[in-house]
């Protein structure tokens, strides 16, 4: 096996939000497991499956990906629904923000528009909590359910960089592959924007969710639902303008 150390540094690059303590400690199970030495791509490997396996929410193609507004209201010991039960009110619909990703210029992803779309995990920890009263920061179970969406964020974004890091060796069926999980990945993030969703930091809301007539135009304004207020206000219009832009 390749130099234990190594591979342990290799796995804190690739899952960055993991404690390295953690990680060296598993390895070291790993290692001693199963009565035969261990390759460096086995370990990794194995690693690769525990992660997964205790994801908070996996990464579907089946029903709406999970908003901020899904985590805020389950309880921080349940698993997070694949279909983002209970989705929440939106501020600009779904349905549109999903056309717009996949079917216009979306279409043509690229590092450049990623970074353009998609916040770093510290920017949106910092945005999610300017959004937080005082109370709010104080409430231990709610910040539970905020770190648990945190974690997710990570692994979309982390899983993300790896793809756009590794696309120069790909093929151009591993490419189409990759896009395709990047922009997968995009849509599990933006539901987690903390301006995609209103009412999710206060956990007895109950906000009118009917629809509103919206449609798949990303510019047409009956998608924008105005009822949600915000810390920052601003910053709504800054969101809608960028997801806009995916057109």
């Amino acid at each position: 096996m390749s130099d234990e150390n190594a591979v342990i540094t290799a796995i804190a690059q690739r899952w960055p939000h993991l404690d390295v303590q953690r990680i060296t400690d598993i390895v070291g199970q790993i290692v001693s497991a199963g009565g035969k030495p261990w390759t460096a791509a086995q370990i990794h490997e194995a690693f690769k499956q525990l992660v997964i396996k205790e994801s908070p929410v996996p990464t579907t193609t089946e029903g709406r990906p999970p908003s901020l507004y899904t985590y805020t209201h389950t309880d921080a010991g349940n698993q997070i629904s694949d279909r983002g039960i209970p989705q929440g009110p939106h501020t600009l619909g779904y349905g549109a923000i999903h056309e717009a990703l996949y079917v216009g210029q979306g279409g043509g992803m690229t590092p450049e528009r990623f970074d353009a779309q998609i916040a770093t995990p510290d920017d949106w920890r910092e945005s999610v909590q300017a959004e937080l009263s005082q109370s709010q920061k104080s409430d231990d179970d709610l910040q539970a359910r905020l770190n648990k969406a945190r974690l997710s964020y990570i692994e979309y974004y982390t899983e993300a960089l790896v793809l756009w890091g590794n696309m120069d060796g790909y093929d151009q069926v591993q490419t189409t592959a990759a896009i395709a999980r990047i922009k997968l990945l995009m849509e599990h993030m933006m539901q987690l924007d903390p301006y995609a969703t209103y009412a999710w930091a206060n956990k007895n809301s109950d906000p009118d969710v009917s629809g509103h007539g919206e449609n798949t135009d990303i510019n047409n304004d009956k998608n924008l639902d105005t009822a949600g207020t915000f810390q920052i206000p601003g910053e709504l219009g800054t969101y809608i303008d960028k997801r806009r832009q995916l057109v």
